[in-house]
């Protein structure tokens, strides 16, 4: 089987990486993060054209924060072992049938450790 957090580990690294100065904020029409050591604004995306964009830009990081705990919670749910203890054996294989149906989906949606990053020779 998958194994899930293998494949969340490269998108936490890129977004530790992402995020090592510190949150992401607009100013203007740039995404900047500021520098926790007092030297000012690194611009992330400049001059953005619409207005409407920063935002959702500068909420990238904190959203996929959300994201992939959500998905760590999902993740927690699906290594619950279920065993005849629990009851009805009917039960228990509806159970581990839904578990396996939702590993497989989570591992669709996750695909493969690529990125949307072109390489720039």
């Amino acid at each position: 089987m998958t194994d899930l957090r293998a494949l969340l580990a490269p998108i936490r690294e890129r977004l530790a990486a992402a995020t090592k100065l510190g949150e992401w904020e607009v100013r203007g029409k740039d995404v900047v993060i500021y520098d926790p050591n007092g030297y000012g604004a690194h611009r992330i995306v400049a001059w953005v054209d619409h207005a409407e964009y920063t935002e959702p830009i500068a909420n990238a990081p904190t959203d996929l924060t959300r994201l992939l705990a959500t998905v760590e919670e999902v993740l927690g749910i699906s290594e619950i072992k279920m065993t005849r203890k629990h009851g009805d054996p009917a039960f228990v294989q509806g159970w581990e049938c839904a578990i396996e149906e939702m590993h497989a989906r989570v591992v669709a949606a996750l695909g493969s450790d690529t990125t949307n990053q072109e390489d720039v020779a």
